[in-house]
């Protein structure tokens, strides 16, 4: 007679915790504010636990929803994106120029949702819903636009002041893995050498 097969434990899985929902807002404390030039700051928002991770795939970006302290009642929304990769566990970073009211005569409101943020204690919060984006990059130059799915061997990227950090999302993803050969080229234009950031 054949000896009764040992019983096995069926396979583990590991669910990742993420914050991100498309269908409601969720509320992150500030946690931090960390001054990087005399108008540019990185928000670091707290995740619902130390073990969440953000939920938002390299490219993408989500909205953040905030209230004017000018115009009572006032809601503000903006989308942004992370300079945390998704692999960051249980906060989210964010680099934000603050533009001010009357810097500048063509925008004598300034940034409303910048300047909200500025005006954060820590512990207030602000709420996010996401992802969103039609660009999505999968690693090894692999990457969707809308539906369109497509592989490259050479990415250039062009961006100017905080724009940096959808780029680099995508160039930290690509630096984090050392099979992904794929070579980047990136042009990015700022209004003086103080602006310079990262």
């Amino acid at each position: 007679s054949q000896p009764a097969p040992t019983p096995t434990a069926p396979p583990t899985t590991v669910q990742t915790l993420t914050t991100l929902s498309p269908k409601r807002k969720v509320a992150l404390p500030l946690i931090e504010k960390i001054e990087v030039s005399h108008n540019t700051r990185i928000f670091r928002f707290g995740l619902p636990t130390p073990e969440h991770k953000l939920g938002l795939p390299v490219g993408q970006h989500f909205f953040i929803y905030g209230k004017s302290k000018k115009e009572e009642g006032e809601s503000i929304i903006r989308a942004y994106t992370p300079m945390t990769s998704d692999n960051v566990a249980g906060h989210v970073d964010l680099l934000i120029k603050v533009y001010w009211a009357n810097e500048h005569p063509r925008f004598p409101e300034g940034g409303k949702m910048s300047q909200h943020l500025e005006s954060l204690a820590i512990g207030e919060t602000i709420e996010v819903k996401g992802p969103i984006g039609h660009f999505t990059y999968r690693g090894c130059g692999r990457y969707l636009d809308g539906q369109r799915a497509g592989q490259v061997k050479n990415l250039t990227m062009i961006a100017g002041g905080t724009g940096i950090t959808p780029m680099w999302q995508v160039l930290s993803e690509v630096l984090a893995h050392p099979e992904d050969t794929t070579s980047v080229k990136l042009l990015f234009a700022n209004q003086s050498e103080d602006d310079i950031l990262l």
